[in-house]
């Protein structure tokens, strides 16, 4: 059975938007954060300019119709009809143009790796076609998939598809990286939202070198900078539960040094500031947000 289904259709900016988002089969939820599709209808020859904050885990994306050209830190990488894109490490500008329709499968940090089989992430910060980033049976067993989520009728077709899809995946999963699923836990729950490496590593039972190395081989990030954006992460959410305006709380709670340092960060993971984070001008992340 899928999960709980929600649309959001954004009050002011932009006009004609509508993200809907879902929550995959319970056995998927451990790999899977939600499903998330959106329908958006630009006047011609307009361009849509859209930030999306840093994010951990990967994400499986189709898109057939409009297109989305993703630019940030020097980087400018057009969206292939179906792809995976890496973990973000700071905040990106999405170019919309035309009429936008596309479908994405949000993975928590491993979750790629275990139904995807990837050995490795070294694509952060960019859109890749599965066929340049998938082994062969995995890669082709997607591509049919992405086949069928652009020519299902309606978003309940695709969770479906999707479900169906990655439970057939997690069939013959095998996880390799328990050191690495442990060390992520450890991270989220963090007292404070600190992490310190070398408390870690001995929580974990092996050297500092070892965690680091295996962390970055594993997710593409370093094991620091996936703590700062999983920190970053809790205080955005916490933020925007309590109206985005209880900063001193979010300041003690996750462990940030002031309210220069949360700005600091706002800044390099969402490219605004607490104050000026609007969510009806962010749908992605306004989507991306919900628990």
């Amino acid at each position: 059975m899928a999960g709980g289904l929600a649309r959001h259709a954004a009050s002011t900016v932009p006009p004609g938007l509508c993200a809907e988002v879902a929550f995959p089969h319970v056995a998927l939820r451990p790999f899977v954060s939600r499903y998330v599709q959106v329908a958006l209808d630009l006047p011609a020859g307009s361009t849509l300019q859209h930030p999306l904050s840093a994010l951990t885990g990967s994400v499986a994306t189709v898109l057939w119709s409009g297109q989305v050209t993703m630019r940030g830190a020097g980087i400018e990488n057009r969206i292939a009809s179906s792809c995976l894109i890496g973990p973000l490490t700071r905040w990106h500008d999405n170019l919309v143009t035309g009429s936008l329709r596309t479908f994405c499968v949000h993975f928590t940090p491993l979750g790629a790796n275990v139904l995807l089989q990837l050995h490795g992430c070294d694509f952060q910060d960019h859109a890749v076609p599965f066929g340049d980033v998938l082994d062969g049976a995995v890669g082709a067993r997607a591509c049919r998939w992405s086949d069928q989520v652009a020519q299902a009728a309606g978003f309940a077709a695709r969770i479906a598809l999707a479900d169906r899809f990655l439970l057939d995946q997690l069939c013959g999963a095998q996880a390799h990286f328990d050191l690495v699923a442990a060390a992520v836990v450890q991270i989220g729950q963090a007292p404070e939202g600190v992490c310190r490496v070398s408390r870690l590593a001995t929580e974990l039972a092996c050297s500092e070198r070892t965690l680091r190395r295996r962390f970055h081989e594993e997710l593409g990030l370093s094991l620091k900078r996936f703590a700062r954006i999983t920190r970053f992460r809790q205080a955005h959410a916490f933020l925007q539960g309590a109206g985005g305006v209880d900063w001193a709380s979010a300041i003690a709670r996750f462990g940030y040094v002031d309210q220069a340092h949360l700005i600091h960060e706002y800044r390099e993971f969402a490219g605004t500031t607490p104050a000026r984070f609007r969510t009806d001008e962010r749908f992605l992340d306004n989507a991306l947000i919900l628990r």
